[in-house]
């Protein structure tokens, strides 16, 4: 299948794998797996795995509490520096991870094989894409065409929830593809920083202006 998407221009290839999700859905699946930490069969019922990824914090006043830890994790992600993760469950291509970015760093531009959804868990981020660097705060999810260019970054401490297909290992080369730093500005050569409210033609340029949310940049051997 991978070397049949490898042929396929980005829409072509979004469509067929949601052609693809929507056969899966309608399959049995018996190879649910879980990720590290606990996580097991739902009693007898060989279809369902439990995962825990937060600690009940308790219910006050008609408001569930959840506890995220905000440590760093074990598995490096692949093409970043220092983001970590926590594989949570997966069917083999649907799947979700815990995602840890420390204060500073992110994810450098690039695409994905599939789209996925990005529940913010904990800490300020930024998810830039199409001209713009937007805040991410606890609470808010956000999804990104995975093949639209974008980039995350963390302002402090950042976790995420991480829910896509087809999935791919954290630690997994395929699992995101880097693209030039110039695929995230506007026609005109612009990014804006709707957080600054600065806008500029570089990263450089940010950094010059006072504005320090530009996004990551690095080679595609993450160092």
């Amino acid at each position: 299948m991978r070397r049949h998407l490898e042929h396929l221009d980005a829409r072509e290839r979004r469509e067929a794998l949601m052609e693809f999700a929507r056969l899966l859905a309608a399959m049995p699946s018996d190879d649910l797996r879980a990720g590290h930490g606990t996580a097991d069969r739902a009693g007898d019922n060989r279809a369902v795995v439990l995962c825990d990824w937060a600690a009940d914090g308790g219910c006050v006043d008609d408001e569930q509490l959840l506890r995220v830890d905000l440590r760093r994790r074990d598995v490096q992600i692949a093409k970043t520096r220092e983001a970590t993760g926590r594989p949570l469950i997966t069917n083999g291509f649907l799947g979700a991870d815990l995602i840890q970015v420390p204060a500073g760093e992110g994810f450098a531009p690039h695409t994905h094989p599939g789209d996925h959804l990005l529940f913010v868990l904990g800490g300020r981020g930024t998810i830039t894409a199409a001209g713009e660097i937007l805040e991410t705060t606890p609470g808010q999810v956000y999804m990104v065409d995975g093949a639209q260019p974008h980039a995350v970054g963390a302002i402090s401490d950042h976790v995420l929830l991480s829910v896509g297909v087809a999935h791919q290992p954290l630690d997994s080369a395929n699992r995101q593809e880097l693209r030039p730093f110039e695929e995230l500005l506007t026609e005109d050569g612009h990014l804006h920083c709707r957080i600054c409210d600065v806008k500029a033609g570089s990263g450089e340029e940010l950094r010059r202006d006072g504005c320090p949310h530009g996004p990551a940049v690095f080679d595609s051997t993450g160092g």
